[in-house]
């Protein structure tokens, strides 16, 4: 891991994990009208409460759409840096992997991801039959997609993108390609870059894995871009293996996370970007143009027994768009519930219609009421609407609430 602050502070912050990430603001509450309540046709004033934060300045968006019924929860599971598993505790790995096959119907598990690291010394070849062995467990039900990013331990020599030999040696383009109707593409002539394609309860989404690069390979990112380009009406995700780094100074980009927001977060589809690689949990929220980018760290190795199976699991609830971040340990039937490894995401989905963005209002602090006029609603209709209240780095997205037109 390369350091990214200057020296003489290493040893006082990178090693010492942040707290929780920024609290997010409060939740917004309904002035007018009321949730499940009527308004008169053409012109609806929307209303919002929106309590103070701390002294800061809010940025409340309204949003709105005719009513839509929301699909059902479904579930995409995380496997952070398992090369520990593959090294010493094969067994762990397995349990990992068959738990997600058991579970998938009961979760509706969607899809699979490994932020990388798959193994711990990329020459070793015991330790891709172990990680094959543990993957290969996902391949018995082939409707279920997943996808891979490449770590710097996966690289050989250390660190080295082109070191990927190994790698493509167990999970090559040609066992997924033709094979797997869910498998998208790749860039150039391995599977280091690719991406998948899957969906969930009517919403289309994309995965784009990234392999490890400090220096963010250009044409990469520029393969990515024209991904994200080809498939508009995909939900985009970006897995890389290492994406941010936590310390007392929060929740930043590495070098390679900073640089493939930058190159991508023109693309309105893309809202979560994922890794490992650092040591610890944490995440935090980007906005350009509008559109909000939820990156987001979990890395277990450094807990006993090479991680103690903790897995993450990404519950999406379209009827309350939102997504739930949990940690489980299958091997320990428990779960993490401190702020760091339990928390919850604003992200839009219930619906097949899009929502339209209808105003923005700046509160300063001490101010804690916003309104803004939704025009031209058809008489006998129902509506559904939401607010996005964005402070710094924290953002807070409200419940839907709806009205009828009469």
């Amino acid at each position: 891991m390369r350091n990214l602050l200057p020296a003489a502070i290493v040893g006082l912050l990178l090693l010492v994990p942040a707290g929780c990430p920024l609290a997010p603001p409060a939740e917004p509450q309904p002035l007018a009208p009321a949730d499940g309540g009527t308004a008169a046709a053409d012109d609806v004033e929307l209303a919002v409460h929106v309590p103070d934060s701390g002294g800061m300045p809010r940025e409340v968006v309204f949003y709105g759409r005719p009513l839509e019924p929301p699909g059902e929860n479904f579930t995409i599971v995380l496997l952070p840096d398992t090369q520990y598993y593959a090294e010493q505790f094969p067994d762990i790995f397995a349990a990992q992997t068959q738990w997600i096959v058991e579970q998938r119907e009961a979760l509706n598990i969607a899809a699979v991801f490994h932020l990388g690291d798959i193994v711990d010394n990329a020459g070793v070849t015991g330790q891709w039959e172990a990680a094959e062995a543990a993957m290969g467990i996902l391949d018995t039900v082939p409707e279920l997609p997943y996808g891979m990013s490449v770590g710097n331990h996966d690289q050989m020599p250390h660190g080295d993108p082109t070191g990927t030999e190994n790698f493509n040696r167990y999970f090559p383009v040609s066992r997924y390609a033709g094979v797997r109707p869910w498998y998208g593409g790749h860039f150039g002539d391995d599977n280091d870059n690719h991406y998948i394609l899957f969906s969930a309860r009517g919403l289309d989404f994309l995965a784009i894995f990234l392999e490890y690069d400090p220096a963010a390979n250009p044409e990469v990112l520029n393969w990515a871009s024209d991904v994200l380009g080809q498939h508009p009406d995909h939900r985009a995700i970006v897995v890389t293996h290492f994406t941010m780094i936590n310390h007392l100074l929060g929740n930043q980009f590495s070098e390679q996370g900073l640089a493939t927001y930058q190159a991508l977060k023109h693309d309105p589809d893309l809202f979560l970007v994922l890794g490992g690689h650092f040591c610890e949990a944490g995440y935090r929220s980007d906005t350009f143009n509008g559109n909000t980018v939820h990156s987001v760290l979990a890395d277990f190795q450094c807990q006993p027994n090479g991680g103690d199976g903790w897995l993450r699991l990404l519950v999406f609830s379209p009827a309350e768009n939102r997504i739930v971040v949990r940690t489980y340990s299958p091997t320990r039937d428990e779960f993490l519930t401190d702020c760091r490894h339990d928390f919850t995401l604003p992200y839009v989905m219930s619906g097949d219609g899009p929502f339209k963005e209808l105003g923005r209002v700046t509160l300063e602090p001490g101010q804690e009421e916003a309104r803004v006029i939704w025009s031209e609603l058809e008489a006998d209709a129902r509506y559904e609407w939401y607010v996005s209240v964005l402070a710094g780095e924290a953002a807070t997205a409200g419940p839907l609430w709806s009205f009828v037109t009469r």
